[in-house]
């Protein structure tokens, strides 16, 4: 029962860790369109970040591009690629 709930807490964390309207807003304000953002990003952001969350978005040249968007509280939003 207590790997139950321990598995349970884990996956829960990991779907928490995303900040969707968080990283739509900045990859707008950097002029990005077409965004698909969700899913959590393992790895990408650092410990001091408290939501990653992958993107498929097109740039300003029209190019699609994969990467995370790393929040923080604090600190605002970085764009990783």
């Amino acid at each position: 029962m207590k790997k139950l709930l321990l598995a349970a807490l884990l996956v829960f964390g990991a779907v928490g860790c995303t900040n969707e309207d968080k990283s739509r807003e900045t990859l707008q304000k950097y002029g990005f369109t077409d965004i698909n953002a969700g899913g959590y990003s393992f790895f990408e952001c650092g410990d001091d970040y408290t939501y990653a969350t992958k993107f498929t978005a097109k740039n300003s040249q029209g190019v699609y591009v994969n990467g995370t968007v790393c929040c923080d509280v604090l600190k605002g939003c970085t764009i990783k690629f």
